[in-house]
């Protein structure tokens, strides 16, 4: 909107302003005592505003307040094993009894926290308590003590509680909610009487991102839900779990918020983020005879000067807003033009306008999917917009993330490495475009989209075989596409410089073309590495890929790519999924590996593979056969690979050679090696002889993957 306009509308604006502002004074005028007159209290709850306690190790002793300081001086084994009970230090009415003493009238709320699981996610749950007055005041005459009731509080014995489960992008989270009740406190025991109420968020495979966690209470239809999703996206529209819940309940009208959560995830970067809403608990009679209520006249006058004044620094405000707006925009822009020219090859600068009218405004129906770096949306480029000069379908990743600054950083990281990437087994980059403070990139459209879509879906094997391409029921296809993954990976490891990690090698991103060849996508985590180095410092990944000395060292090689790729191997041949909820499975069973070692270790291991290519009734006895045979060495090079030491994992030429079956599958042992820290020497982690045999393989593997075509 330009200046010129933004002073014409000014007058316009203040007549508005004004006639509503009499509007208003009218309605004030008209309140009754016992309206239902909302009131909203906005909390935001940071490190200033908690009281923390310490939980000792015995679960059972309560030392008193600390600050921040005393536990960032904790040592690194006190950080992990010591709990935190966190106190927001305000009083919170949450019910009150009404004017008539005949009802009660409840208050709405909105809790919104943010925070990052930790890798141990066995220490990564969370718990939101709405702690009563009785309580607290209980619970503080013990502090410093062993008191059965703060052993109670810790323990957190929930009376009844409803838990649930569920898949939030591509992570699974657990939610339980319940009310504490029946505790004994001062020697005198309480009895059915609600003391707290409970929620506990536990991250059961989680990947690594800020997670925003929402917890509704709607006083109208008295029920309690827990929203869970990628931070950064809107609150979804379906719940995890919801309770009908009565917040009057509680004991006491006065509530405080609590955290319980380990010292680690209290001190990590980002800490635990907390705001609060309460709001719709009516005025109590005494509160408004006690404020008084301004005259007729009085109240007119000052709601239309104060309009007055209010709109005309609005209009100013929004004058300098939408010029320092725009200005900003444009030298974004710009800077990102100046970017793809700096790249060897130059993407195609997309016409936002084309990307715009295809995908209809992004509409919810042309959306593909989604992550932590922004949300991916499938559309039918003009010829004009096309390099083809013919329509084209593509995807378009367009980066979303709430912190600005990180969305640039997020695009040329990605952009800057795809870009430069030629080979038929990656997903190749279109173009780019950009509009207001939103980048995106263009890429060619995969038919059959992602590899997880085929290998995995809910409920049992016949429904998964009933929603099933038949491509992928076929040995065949499988290891073809395995070829395509191990072809990529050698490429970006081997034969393109300077060296690229992937970091995020897992079945979601393995695209499938119209010939269900496997194309790696999504180099949104990768990084290049520099000629004299081997590694890059810092986290990434998605659990159930990572090897286990990553999140120790932190340090990203070959080798850690290596390792997913194993897991990855291991989800194709068996058709199961790296990480299974416990409940389905022993608890030793919970990560593939542990599985198929323990079918390895017990004679059995033909039993991991896949009940959908066993009933492959097309072959014969000797394409059976075969297929065992190969079947049974993509298990112990999947095994291999996932080997929990780096130094006893094969290199990527070494695993060229046995897909290629110039090689014997490696030898695994029957029982799953420990992780042994600090690692042995990775003498074959860098670049060595095998890369040169290693190319000359993969020229055969193509060769081969083409006539199987």
């Amino acid at each position: 909107m330009a200046l010129d306009q933004l002073k014409q509308l000014v007058p316009c604006l203040l007549l508005l302003s004004i006639m509503s502002s009499l509007s208003q004074a009218k309605a004030q005028q008209c309140n009754r005592p016992g309206s239902d007159e909302n009131r909203k209290g906005n909390y935001s709850m940071d490190d200033t505003n908690f009281r923390f306690h310490t939980i000792g190790k015995d679960s059972g002793f309560l030392r008193t307040m600390v600050g921040l300081d005393l536990l960032r001086n904790l040592s690194d084994a006190d950080v992990n094993n010591t709990g935190v009970f966190s106190i927001f230090d305000l009083w919170i009415t949450l019910w009150q009894v009404g004017q008539e003493q005949l009802s009660i009238d409840e208050a709405s709320f909105s809790i919104t926290m943010v925070y990052q699981p930790l890798m141990d996610q066995s220490r990564s749950g969370l718990t939101f308590l709405i702690l009563s007055y009785r309580l607290l005041t209980s619970l503080e005459a013990y502090v410093g003590a062993n008191s059965s009731l703060a052993k109670q509080l810790v323990a957190i014995d929930i009376s009844n509680p409803t838990t649930r489960s569920a898949s939030v992008s591509g992570s699974s989270f657990s939610v339980r909610i319940g009310a504490l009740a029946n505790l004994t406190t001062s020697g005198t025991r309480y009895n059915n009487s609600t003391m707290a109420v409970v929620i506990n968020i536990d991250p059961v495979a989680a990947a690594i991102s800020n997670y925003s966690v929402w917890i509704d209470y709607d006083r109208v239809g008295h029920s309690l839900s827990v929203y869970v999703d990628v931070e950064g996206r809107l609150k979804p529209g379906n719940a995890i779990a919801e309770v009908n819940l009565r917040i009057s309940s509680i004991d006491f009208p006065y509530v405080r918020f609590g955290l319980l959560s380990t010292t680690a995830q209290l001190l990590r970067a980002g800490a635990i983020k907390c705001s609060a809403i309460v709001e719709g608990l009516p005025r109590s009679y005494e509160e408004d005879k006690a404020g008084g209520l301004l005259s007729r006249k009085e109240t007119i006058i000052t709601s239309i000067l104060g309009s007055i004044a209010g709109t005309a620094g609005m209009v100013a405000a929004v004058a300098c807003y939408f010029g320092s707006r725009y200005r900003r925009w444009h030298k974004e822009l710009d800077k990102l033009a100046r970017s793809m020219e700096r790249l060897p090859a130059v993407p195609k600068k997309v016409d936002f306008a084309d990307i715009y009218k295809a995908t209809r405004n992004f509409h919810e129906d042309m959306k593909l999917g989604g992550g932590g770096f922004g949300t991916v949306y499938r559309c039918t480029l003009p010829a004009a917009a096309s390099k083809t000069g013919q329509p084209m379908d593509v995807a378009i990743k367009r980066f979303t993330r709430d912190v600005q600054d990180r969305r640039y950083d997020d695009f040329l990281a990605e952009v800057s490495i795809i870009s430069r990437l030629r080979h038929k087994n990656i997903v190749p980059l279109i173009g780019w475009s950009y509009n207001k403070g939103v980048p995106l990139l263009v890429f060619e459209f995969m038919t059959n989209g992602s590899l997880d879509q085929h290998l995995f879906h809910g409920g049992g094997s016949d429904t998964r075989q009933h929603h099933t391409n038949n491509a992928i029921r076929q040995w065949a296809k499988r290891y073809e596409i395995l070829k395509g993954i191990v072809t990529a990976l050698h490429y970006v490891h081997h034969e393109y410089e300077p060296l690229v990690l992937h970091r995020d090698i897992k079945a979601s991103n393995i695209m499938l073309d119209s010939s269900f060849r496997a194309r790696l996508g999504d180099f949104g985590l990768a990084s290049t590495v520099a000629v004299d180095r081997n590694s890059v410092t810092g986290m990434g990944g998605t659990w159930g890929y990572i090897a286990p000395v990553y999140p120790v060292c932190r340090k990203a090689t070959r080798q850690t790519d290596i390792y997913a790729l194993g897991v990855l191997i291991l989800e194709v041949v068996t058709g199961q999924r790296a990480l299974v909820d416990h409940q389905v499975v022993d608890d030793d069973d919970i990560h593939i590996t542990d599985r198929v070692w323990r079918l390895h270790r017990e004679g059995r291991l033909l039993e991991c593979m896949d009940a959908m290519l066993i009933n492959d009734s097309s072959l014969d006895d000797e394409e059976q056969l075969d297929t065992i045979g190969d079947v049974e060495c993509m298990l112990l090079l999947g095994l291999a690979c996932s080997n929990p030491n780096p130094s006893d994992r094969p290199t990527m030429p070494e695993v060229v050679r046995v897909i290629a079956n110039s090689s014997p599958p490696p030898h695994v042992p029957p029982q799953k090696p420990i992780f042994v820290w600090p690692p042995q020497e990775e003498g074959r982690s860098g670049a060595s002889d095998d890369d040169s045999t290693g190319t000359s393989m993969m020229n055969n593997l193509d060769k081969s993957i083409v006539s199987t075509t």
